[in-house]
């Protein structure tokens, strides 16, 4: 009964975690390299010409035009969301299914900690995640070298062999450029572990080391890694091949620290306890590398797959991906430790408890209040931006302006998917001729009744306040002001704008300089305080002279509570 119990709980726990997975999937939109992607497609002619002129990575620019050439968007975020799950389920059960030890029922504290790391401490969970071409070359790619670990070592310590090792291997070896060498050099360590052992060559782990090589060769040697190298060259004003190894080394700032501090603390703290609390074995009894040797090789790996990237021009966040699903590896490995010493040890397991509600707790906290409503909002801010897209088709409009989805300031720039954007690729895929993006500083879905605090007043012109809108995020409120044309013409070069909020006292929040944002053919003045909406009980505002503060134009005053 307590064995089913456990498991009832592990499937409720994926299933929770599918559910917030298929959410954020949900309000992703398209954006970036998705358009070219999807309208590129299957084709294996443009796949070649893809693979020789931009990028090696054959596997994953054949996932994501797979994803998206899926009509239905739930569908995509299914698809996307198991695709998470499974990542996050065979991390965390790695040891558990390759160890002979293995319990009746999967570890659901693992599933936990490895989840709620992964959420708060991804370096790009935005474009490594969300984002469906990048998910194709980090998250899809991260799950096909674990099935290829899980493949490997279940060979390596149980000789249980699979049909599908030989084909991981190949496809594991063109996943992505900083994580490919660590996998072929565990590989090879597997070999010569084993020929160790045996006292003899393993054909079948030879054989998968080459495979693994060899998908590695066609990745890294590919000929779209050295156009693309070409192109980074011309654009930035850089002769890369011409620098030296050494300048190379100097020039490399690595972010690892900045991004995985934390994740790497946990790891060295469930170190510590485990060299507090057994003796340290490198060696199993039958000489096969010991699970806290893997953790511990995988944790290296982390940072020599962040290290090599010193050979790279660019080091994107989002190329930490392999450094962090290593690191992630590594502790999984060591939580696996642990739940063997706790089994022995009360203290040690409600620790191990402790640590897995305190993340799911900051996980949530995560989730809730800075992941959820900010995808929330990127997606009401593309449901108007496809109305827009509509509406100019029926038109017949071709040479048209889109908003761009914004982001407020508050939000980690590791949650947000990229920002990257081809007008036109876009004008294309939409049937344009041309498309122009612009910036409204303020999320232009909030435009609506809901959210007006006052409307049609007079400032310099009669009328001259159509509108203010205003919305919360976290501690700062936003507002929207909306200007008459007349009204923005009314206005002299010596005029700025005070905003003054108040609570029990006065606050000086002054616009200052006035410079109005068209947003589809409205004229809007963006502003944005550190001051919760519940605290704002009266906003005066209006113009004074930029030469002489005291001297007013125009002032009202907005009574928020009564």
């Amino acid at each position: 009964m307590f064995k089913k119990n456990k498991i009832r709980l592990y499937i409720l726990a994926v299933l929770i975690a599918t559910v917030l997975a298929f959410v954020i999937h949900f309000f992703t939109p398209l954006h970036s390299d998705d358009f070219s992607y999807k309208m590129r497609g299957l084709d294996l002619g443009k796949q070649w010409e893809h693979y020789l002129t931009w990028s090696g990575r054959l596997v994953a620019n054949l996932i994501s035009p797979l994803i998206l050439l899926i009509k239905n968007k739930a569908l995509i975020a299914i698809v996307q969301s198991l695709g998470l799950i499974a990542l996050l389920h065979y991390v965390s059960q790695l040891p558990e299914i390759i160890s002979d030890k293995k319990s009746k029922s999967p570890n659901l504290f693992a599933f936990i900690l490895i989840t709620s790391l992964f959420w708060l401490y991804h370096p790009a969970l935005g474009q490594a995640i969300f984002w469906i071409t990048g998910s194709a070359n980090y998250m899809w790619t991260s799950l096909i070298i674990c099935a290829y670990l899980i493949a490997l070592l279940n060979y390596y310590y149980k000789e249980k062999f699979s049909y599908a090792l030989p084909f991981l291997a190949l496809i594991a070896g063109c996943t992505n450029e900083n994580a490919v060498p660590i996998i072929i050099g565990f590989t090879f360590l597997l070999f010569v572990s084993k020929t160790y052992i045996n006292k003899k060559i393993d054909i079948t782990l030879g054989i998968t080391f080459i495979l693994n090589a060899i998908g590695g060769v066609f990745l890294i040697l590919s000929p779209g890694n050295q156009a693309r190298l070409d192109r980074l060259e011309s654009w930035h004003g850089v002769n890369w091949r011409g620098i030296s190894f050494m300048d190379k080394l100097g020039r490399f700032d690595s972010n690892y620290w900045e991004y995985l501090k934390y994740p790497v603390m946990f790891l060295v703290f469930l170190y510590i306890i485990i060299y507090l609390l057994q003796p340290i074995k490198i060696f199993n009894k039958d000489k096969k590398i010991s699970s806290l040797s893997i953790s511990v090789i995988f944790a290296l790996g982390s940072f020599a797959s962040d290290f090599m990237m010193f050979l790279s021009p660019q080091y994107p966040p989002r190329s930490m991906s392999g450094a962090f699903l290593f690191l992630l590896i590594a502790i999984s490995f060591a939580l696996y430790n642990i739940v063997l010493l706790s089994n022995k040890n009360v203290q040690l397991k409600h620790l191990y408890i402790v640590c897995a509600s305190a993340l799911l707790l900051l996980f949530g906290k995560e989730y809730f209040t800075k992941i959820f409503p900010m995808y929330n909002s990127a997606f009401q801010q593309n449901k108007v931006q496809l109305a827009m897209i509509k509406e100019f088709q029926e038109q017949g409009i071709k040479e048209v302006k889109i908003p761009r989805i914004h982001f407020e300031s508050n939000y980690q720039v590791r949650i947000i998917f990229d920002l990257y954007e081809e007008p036109s690729t876009y004008a294309k895929y939409y049937g344009f001729d041309k498309v122009t993006f612009y910036s409204v500083n303020f999320d232009f879905s909030k435009i609506r009744e809901s959210n007006s605090i006052i409307a049609d007043k007079n400032l310099i012109t009669e009328g001259g306040l159509k509108n203010v809108y205003m919305y919360s995020t976290h501690a700062r409120t936003h507002f929207a002001i909306e200007l008459s044309k007349e009204e923005v013409e009314a206005l002299k070069g010596n005029y700025k704008m005070f905003f003054h909020v108040f609570k029990n006292t006065f606050n000086n929040f002054d616009i200052g300089v006035i410079k109005p944002v068209i947003y589809n053919d409205r004229y809007f003045i963006t502003h944005h305080i550190d001051f919760k909406a519940t605290n704002i009980r009266k906003i005066n505002l209006g113009y004074f002279d930029a030469n002489n503060w005291k001297t007013k134009y125009a002032e009202l005053s907005i009574d928020l509570k009564q």
